[in-house]
C-alpha cells in the first residue's frame, strides 16, 4: 500500500514538473528571460508593499487594511491582531476604503516592503511609522519617500520628525 502512494506521488510530481516546463516555454516565447521567470516564481516578500500607498483616495491605514483583507484574504480578527487594533476599527476602516476604491490593489513589482511589526506601535501614527521605517531602515531621502507614497515632501518631513520626537520620549 505504501509503495502505491510513493509511486502515485512520483507520477503526480512528474506531471507537475512537465506542466511547469510547458509554462516556462510559453513565457520564454513571450519574451521573458530566465531571470524574469525566476523572479516570478520566487517566494513573495512578506509585509506591506509600498506600492499600495500610491493611491490618493485612501489613507495609509485604509490602504493597509484593504490590502490585507482583499489581496491577502485575512480575516478582520487577523488584521486587528497584526496591526494591534480593535477588530471593529478594522471593519469600519475596510468598509470606508471599499467605498472609496472598489478595485483590488494590483501589485506588479515592488522594491520596498514594510514589515507588519512596525504598525504594532500605537504611540506613532501609521504614516509616521512608514516614514520612520523608510528613512531609517531603507535609507531613502524625504523626496524618495514622498514620491513612493504620493505625498508632499513637507508632509513626509513633518511626519518623520514628529515620529523621531515621539521615539525620543
Amino acid at each position: 500500500m505504501k509503495s502505491n502512494r510513493v509511486s502515485k506521488n512520483y507520477v503526480d510530481s512528474n506531471k507537475l514538473k512537465n506542466k511547469f516546463l510547458e509554462i516556462v516555454d510559453v513565457l520564454k516565447k513571450q519574451g521573458y528571460t530566465e531571470e524574469d521567470i525566476t523572479n516570478l516564481i520566487k517566494k513573495p516578500k512578506e509585509g506591506i508593499p509600498v506600492a499600495i500607498f500610491s493611491n490618493d483616495e485612501l489613507s495609509c491605514l485604509e490602504s493597509i487594511v484593504k490590502f490585507l483583507k482583499e489581496n491577502k484574504e485575512l480575516a478582520f480578527s487577523e488584521i486587528a491582531s497584526l496591526l494591534n487594533r480593535d477588530q471593529r476599527t478594522i471593519w469600519v476602516t475596510h468598509s470606508k476604503a471599499r467605498k472609496k476604491k472598489k478595485e483590488f490593489f494590483v501589485i506588479s513589482d515592488c522594491e520596498y516592503y514594510i514589515p507588519f511589526e512596525i504598525f504594532r506601535d500605537r504611540n506613532l501614527g501609521v504614516l509616521e511609522n512608514i516614514c520612520l521605517y523608510l528613512k531609517d531602515v531603507c535609507n531613502l531621502s524625504f523626496h524618495q519617500i514622498a514620491v513612493l507614497l504620493r505625498r508632499n515632501d513637507r508632509t513626509i518631513w513633518t511626519s518623520y520628525h514628529k515620529a523621531r520626537g515621539k521615539a525620543k520620549k
